[in-house]
């Protein structure tokens, strides 16, 4: 092979592979940061532990092996900074997978769902999700990870992340291996539940190469025989493991080659893992065969040349490790546990930067003896304001001392109930069905890592939130003659005006009655009818302004959406802290509570600022609403109120145009246009962008704070700001 495409990989001493159970015709190399991957490997092992607790890192032998880590064999070429995400990232799905080993097919898919979602950074786990169920567990376990990947590029790690969950966690189990009945069915079955879909995106985006249409048809015949060559490789290594394990699994769950044709070739056990040996050198050789003739023909692509080295590279790296790994080779032993001093996920990237003998240089591998003196070392490497008269003043705390009187007396009328509620409830359950960004259930999620809400009271929570944020909507859509929610009609615009108004009055009622059932119902019903209160007045001076075409100040602005969104925000923070058992109401006043207070204000001014925002400049939102649909609206946005505040002319132009639409008329998309064009002449796009990322630093700031108060990081909220942040699309505008 050509050693000028290799900057990353050294070559493994073939005495070294002679000594081993390997019989691969292919070079074997190892990345020079073998030390990265190690420490990936041994941060998730901790991870696992301190996170899931089900103690399943005790038994697992997972990438880590004394001759070196399964991702620096089969990664070779991976960036230095990328080894480390990847590794870990992998790690969790092998120990994901070993888990899922024991169970039923169903009980399996179930489990891959749970950590399909967790690897979604806008997936969002059921309501009633509290800190203790696995589902969250492992959300809590992957946000670090998820949040470090963006940091290597958005996009990059959106599309790694979607590839690994739907192209192998929704795909892997298959209802009964049994029923495979040809060898190319079973390699296509076999890749699925194999991950190799999610394997070659990850081998790609080590290497920061994209494979264009045109390089993915080029190498499509060697790509499928080095797949079938990787996957016969794992099953001829792994078969007694396998095998042993079979016993306690259930009938067509075991998925391996020896097996296949033991079963439908009639060939013994012997005879079928001599077939697997030889089919897996015929593949070796026709790869490196079809490689040559490729690169003879000329017009390879200096990346797909790197690719294809690589790959053949990989192929003999994994054959080396699976023959000499305690995975394959030594499953009854219990694995070395990480040490306490091990580097965290988001230490991962920055390990390329340092000298790798500072981890790993002349010394043992943590976690396993010395390898023999002529083993290579795996060294080197590269290196609020208020609006007069004070009507929209907001509680100061999180949780407010209150005397009101118990109202759990208060209840439903005993003649109540003759008649169904499927009318009054067919509007809530329409725009409940509609798709969701699923906001508020991830921010219950991250929140509760700090709070420890009670199952049941979480629930509680969530379902008043959901309710009354539905309601809102509901009436939000009639008072501003929104034809469109979400990319489907309005909920007025199919059940009509008046049942939608009375199905969204009618939520306020069972908002209550559910917040009644709370343990410290008294307070919490305060909280609930405060909000409510700041939330109807803050929406009242927004119809006003719309309706009189005034533009508002900024600080009147700021303040009447610090009452009515920021309302929900605070709202459902105020309920989780009084429902939490880590604060009584006596502690309202302590400074944790403050910030959480702080935290909810800024989190519901970013929220409603970036839907300003994005509703002028995102193809989503236009997708989803219309295209400048607050301007449909006659509403006056933050960047709309900074650009007539900027310009008379701007002014006198936007609000001839805004009176001059007929009630229920949509602007002409050229006035929108022109609008527009007014906005990013007087600098209010740049202003607006400038000012969420002033609020994004402020969140920041307060997550960190809250960290540091209540001594757990929230990995998790982090990552739900990263996946809400403009700063691309405000690059994007600028330029």
């Amino acid at each position: 092979m050509d050693n000028d495409i290799f900057g990353h990989c050294k070559e493994v001493d073939r005495d070294q592979l002679n000594k081993s159970k390997s019989f691969t015709i292919l070079p074997v190399r190892i990345h020079t940061r073998n030390d990265i991957a190690d420490a990936a490997c041994l941060a998730l092992s901790r991870d696992w532990g301190s996170v899931v607790g089900d103690g399943r890192e005790k038994i697992f032998h997972g990438a880590i092996s004394p001759t070196g880590n399964w991702n620096a064999f089969i990664f070779p070429e991976c960036l230095p900074d990328r080894l480390g995400l990847i590794s870990y990232i992998g790690e969790v799905g092998m120990l994901h997978d070993d888990a899922c080993e024991e169970m039923s097919v169903e009980e399996a898919r179930t489990e891959h769902e749970a950590l399909a979602t967790a690897l979604d950074p806008q997936g969002a786990t059921s309501a009633s999700t509290t800190k203790d169920t696995r589902n969250n567990k492992l959300k809590t376990l992957v946000s670090q990870a998820i949040l470090e990947s963006f940091r290597l590029g958005h996009g990059e790690a959106m599309e790694m992340l979607n590839i690994y969950r739907n192209e192998w966690l929704r795909v892997m189990e298959h209802d009964n291996t049994d029923d495979i009945k040809t060898l190319d069915e079973y390699f296509y079955h076999r890749a699925r539940n194999g991950g190799m879909g999610s394997y070659w995106n990850l081998f790609s985006f080590g290497m920061n190469i994209r494979l264009s249409a045109d390089d993915e048809a080029m190498i499509a015949d060697l790509k499928q025989i080095s797949e079938q060559c990787f996957l016969l490789t794992n099953d001829y290594f792994s078969w007694e493991r396998e095998f042993e394990q079979s016993a306690s699994q259930d009938q067509g769950k075991v998925f391996n080659a020896v097996w296949f044709l033991m079963s439908k070739n009639g060939l013994t056990e012997e005879g079928a893992r001599e077939r697997v040996r030889s089919m897996i050198s015929d593949l070796e050789a026709e790869y490196l065969s079809g490689r040559s003739k490729l690169l003879a023909a000329g017009d390879v692509p200096s990346h797909v040349r790197k690719w294809l080295g690589a790959c053949a590279v990989a192929m003999g790296g994994n054959h080396y490790w699976c023959s000499t790994c305690p995975r394959q080779n030594d499953w009854h032993s219990a694995p070395r546990l990480p040490p306490t001093d091990q580097v965290s996920v988001a230490e991962l990237i920055g390990l390329a930067s340092r000298d790798s003998g500072a981890n790993s240089g002349g010394q043992q591998r943590r976690g396993y003896p010395s390898p023999e003196s002529d083993q290579p070392t795996h060294q080197g490497g590269d290196s609020a304001p208020t609006i007069s008269p004070g009507a929209l003043d907001a509680p100061g705390m999180i949780i407010s001392r209150t005397n009101a009187e118990d109202t759990s007396a208060l209840g439903p009328g005993s003649d109540e109930g003759h008649l169904s509620d499927t009318v009054v409830m067919a509007p809530t359950a329409y725009i409940s069905s509609l798709p969701s960004k699923g906001v508020r259930t991830l921010l219950i999620e991250a929140v509760n890592t700090w709070l420890d809400v009670p199952a049941d009271a979480l629930s509680t929570i969530s379902s008043v939130i959901d309710s009354l944020h539905n309601s809102s909507l509901m009436l939000d859509d009639i008072e501003d003659s929104s034809p469109l929610r979400r990319g489907h009609p309005s909920t007025h615009a199919v059940f009509g005006s008046a049942q939608t108004i009375n199905s969204a009055t009618y939520l306020y009622v069972r908002a209550v009655t559910r917040i009644m059932t709370l343990h410290n119902s008294t307070t919490a019903v305060s909280i609930v009818l405060e909000e409510l209160e700041h939330l109807f007045i803050g929406q009242s001076w927004d119809l006003y302004w719309t309706f009189h075409s005034t533009v508002p100040s900024r600080k009147d602005y700021l303040a009447m959406i610090g009452a009515k969104t920021g309302g929900l925000f605070r709202m459902l923070l105020r309920l989780m802290a009084c429902a939490s058992p880590l604060l009584s109401v006596s502690e309202a006043g302590s400074s944790w509570a403050a910030r959480l207070d702080t935290l909810a204000r800024a989190v519901g001014r970013f929220f409603q600022i970036r839907d300003d925002y994005m509703n002028l400049v995102s193809a989503d939102y236009t997708t989803q609403k219309g295209f400048a649909e607050d301007l449909d609206e006659g509403k006056f946005s933050y960047p709309l109120i900074v650009a007539l505040s900027a310009s008379g002319r701007a002014r006198d132009h936007v609000l001839g145009i805004l009176r001059s639409k007929m009630p229920g008329q949509t602007l002409a998309i050229e006035a929108k246009r022109y609008v527009l064009g007014l906005m990013e002449e007087t600098g209010s796009l740049r202003e607006t962008g400038e000012l969420l990322a002033s609020l994004e630093h402020q969140i920041e700031s307060e997550i960190v704070g809250l960290e540091g108060l209540l001594g757990r990081p929230n990995p998790m909220l982090r990552l739900l700001l990263k996946t809400l942040s403009v700063k691309s699309t405000l690059t994007r505008t600028e330029r």
